[in-house]
């Protein structure tokens, strides 16, 4: 059920604000279309959060290889 290329859609036609293609469904929150400050800052918030957290574990397991006491 996937349209050719040639009717194929931007992502625009459907996610943006006024007339777009889904401009009128409600009950549910589309990026793009609706603005929610405290979702879209959660969700910042949690990426940013992530990507911190990776970077941190791999620099600790760079700096701590090889340092292991052996019993």
């Amino acid at each position: 059920m996937v349209a050719p290329r040639e009717n194929a859609l931007a992502c625009s036609e459907c996610h943006t604000r006024g007339d777009s293609r889904m401009a009128d469904l409600a009950g549910f929150y589309m990026p793009g279309r609706d603005k929610f400050q405290l979702l879209d800052s959660l969700g910042l918030i949690l990426v940013l959060g992530n990507l911190l957290g990776v970077t941190i574990h791999g620099l600790m397991r760079i700096f701590t290889n090889g340092r292991k006491e052996e019993k």
